[in-house]
């Protein structure tokens, strides 16, 4: 199971407060996630999750995620849902506890609802729905429902670009030499969706300060009916290892050009 990626900060729920036990290294380290449920999550949650992992965390000392989810379910015509579960846990005693004697504390239980556009199934059902790995935390906001917006638009694009039919946008693809830039549709059709990083949307600039390679930008607050640029971001795919970006700004009318960039970026 690929790591969930967030849309928003503040799309999870604490179920909970406090640290709520605590689970020995050895338990931990290596362990399988659905093995590892009966640890860490209450059973009303455990009974409703169908898979897991557990990863360590880029921090100081002994930190690991496990993260579970529910099963896919029909939310639209074109959307899914289902929830993601997360629970950190953190070593205690401090650096000089042996890896056999460590300790980590279960912090409470986090709650996200995801949701997800169908794709290349143009239509949600109960098999589409479990096909489809795209899913990214949303929390209601007005910015979460611009960025499923940005979703349904880029896996529009990608059903005409699928279909062999003319774009009816500019789709520019960078750098061009790139071996992936070469056909620009066939890349826009098999954008890896399951490997969705991010979705951003951003007012327009209005400045930038700064020198060099430390740059502060600042943009406009998005207001209604007014434009904004999109961007998403995917994880490494295809051999090379790089990732895509693609970016466009969102006026209301129908799509004018997309632009993908194919780069190597490191993600934690």
């Amino acid at each position: 199971m690929k790591s969930i990626l967030t849309l928003s900060a503040l799309a999870a729920t604490l179920l909970g407060t406090g640290d709520t036990g605590t689970i020995m290294l050895s338990e931990v380290d290596g362990a399988d996630a659905m093995a590892l449920a009966a640890k860490v999550l209450p059973g009303d949650i455990r009974a409703t999750v169908v898979e897991g992992q557990v990863r360590r965390e880029f921090l100081p000392g002994h930190a690991f995620l496990a993260t579970y989810l529910t099963k896919a379910q029909v939310l639209g015509e074109d959307s899914c849902t289902r929830t993601q579960y997360n629970v950190h846990m953190r070593g205690v005693g401090g650096a000089g506890v042996p890896p056999s004697t460590t300790e980590l504390l279960i912090g409470s239980v986090e709650r996200r609802e995801l949701q997800a556009i169908v794709f290349p199934s143009n239509k949600a059902g109960d098999a589409s729905c479990a096909a489809t790995k795209g899913f990214v935390s949303v929390s209601g906001s007005e910015d979460d429902r611009r960025r499923i917006n940005a979703y349904r638009q880029i896996v529009a694009a990608m059903r005409v670009a699928k279909a062999a039919k003319p774009l009816p946008f500019n789709a520019l693809c960078s750098p061009a030499d790139e071996l992936a830039c070469r056909d620009v549709t066939r890349s826009l059709a098999n954008l890896p969706l399951d490997e969705l990083f991010s979705i951003q949307v951003r007012g327009l600039k209005l400045k930038s300060e700064g020198t060099g390679q430390v740059r502060i930008i600042h943009s406009k607050q998005i207001q209604p009916s007014e434009p904004y640029d999109v961007e998403l971001s995917f994880g490494m795919s295809g051999e090379d290892g790089k990732s895509w970006r693609v970016r466009w700004r969102e006026t209301g009318r129908p799509l004018a050009e997309l632009r993908l960039e194919r780069s190597m970026v490191i993600y934690h």
